[in-house]
């Protein structure tokens, strides 16, 4: 059963909570993921019972229902409401019952807000990488294309935008040894955390974790030094060297 008043824009949603029910499943990161993609000023609590809390939330919900399992999404955000359910098949494994929880809080989430996103349900930061793992696998960029307009109801200028980067970056990729290697250097810490990041990241403003720095760093330098090692007594070569997790530091 579905019902709803209009579309509510997003930015009616800035700056309060919503209660994140996740009922007979665990599928917090997709579902938190999606639901940002529409709600990205919220604070989300999250509550792993069976039941409707008080005030405004988006209820999710996996149960068995003989040979498949039933998926329900539903919202309650100042005061407008919308539910839907779908019937999907018991026996997919974890990673694509989540992906299919995730898709019915996307598709609700399109009508009850009116916005339909152009990265689509993408929710990662390198949507050209998931493109060239399907090249990769034997895709071609048409089959490659498809499977973002299906399976992440991306937008066709994003879908030209990540073929365009995958183009480009061909001819460099190339000239990849296979020796090369490239290093991560995480600094997770930061002045301050933003409202939008996704990293493990610590804001230094607290005492605790300015009081972790500096043992931090300390222990940081070992690690480096240790790799350095690594590096040259396998002879590998040294390609790229990334340093962030906290990008302003």
């Amino acid at each position: 059963m579905t019902t709803s008043s209009e579309p509510i824009q997003t930015p009616a949603f800035h700056h309060f909570e919503i209660t994140l029910v996740l009922a007979g499943h665990t599928y917090k990161y997709e579902t938190e993921a999606t639901a940002k993609i529409f709600l990205p000023f919220v604070r989300f609590q999250f509550c792993y019972e069976d039941r409707i809390p008080e005030g405004e939330y988006v209820y999710t919900k996996l149960e068995p229902a003989g040979q498949q399992n039933r998926l329900t999404v539903s919202l309650n955000i100042r005061e407008n409401t919308l539910s839907r359910d779908r019937l999907v098949d018991a026996s997919l494994d974890d990673k694509e019952t989540e992906h299919l929880l995730a898709e019915l809080l996307y598709d609700t989430l399109v009508e009850f807000t009116g916005i339909t996103p152009q990265w689509g349900m993408s929710t990662g930061i390198r949507p050209v990488k998931t493109m060239e793992k399907r090249l990769a696998a034997g895709d071609t960029m048409e089959q490659a294309e498809e499977y973002f307009r299906t399976r992440f109801h991306a937008g066709e200028k994003k879908i030209a935008l990540c073929r365009t980067i995958v183009e480009q970056q061909r001819p460099i990729l190339a000239k990849n040894r296979r020796e090369s290697v490239s290093v991560y250097i995480a600094i997770p810490f930061c002045p301050s955390r933003c409202r939008y990041c996704s990293f493990v990241s610590h804001s230094t403003a607290g005492a605790k974790s300015k009081a972790l720095l500096a043992e931090y760093l300390e222990k940081l330098l070992v690690e480096i030094r240790l790799l350095r090692d690594k590096i040259e007594n396998n002879h590998l070569h040294l390609h790229t060297v990334y340093i962030g997790g906290g990008t302003p530091t």
